[in-house]
């Protein structure tokens, strides 16, 4: 085990993602293989919660120029404790510490497009 784990760390040392790594590379390359359209980047997150982090900055970033500034996220489910994501998160136990929070966040039921129509 000792042995296996010094021979990842030579190959993909445990460092900021800001620095690119062979595997890390090939990862990269493979994923804009796969994904339709010119991807020209990756972008790597340490956590669930780094990632809803991008993915609201990225539709914050598409849409707020097209005048859209809502979100949509489901009742029942849990983005993280980031502000953000605790925005996107619904259940109040994690959220009321640190209101307010993000503004133009909507919290529907799970698999009801309904509540989705106005947006």
């Amino acid at each position: 085990m000792v042995s296996a784990v010094e021979n990842q760390l030579a190959k993909q040392p445990l460092h900021s993602q800001e620095l690119l790594d062979p595997l890390r590379a090939m990862l990269a390359k493979t994923l804009a293989a796969l994904t339709p359209g010119k991807l020209k980047y990756s972008f790597f997150c340490n956590s669930g919660t780094e990632s809803v982090e991008a993915a609201i900055k990225l539709a914050k970033a598409y849409q707020s120029p097209r005048g859209k500034f809502t979100f949509i996220a489901t009742s029942g489910a849990f983005h993280g404790k980031s502000l953000g994501a605790l925005s996107a998160t619904a259940k109040s136990t994690f959220r009321k510490p640190f209101m307010p929070l993000l503004p133009g966040f909507r919290h529907v039921p799970f698999g009801d497009i309904t509540p989705c129509a106005p947006c």
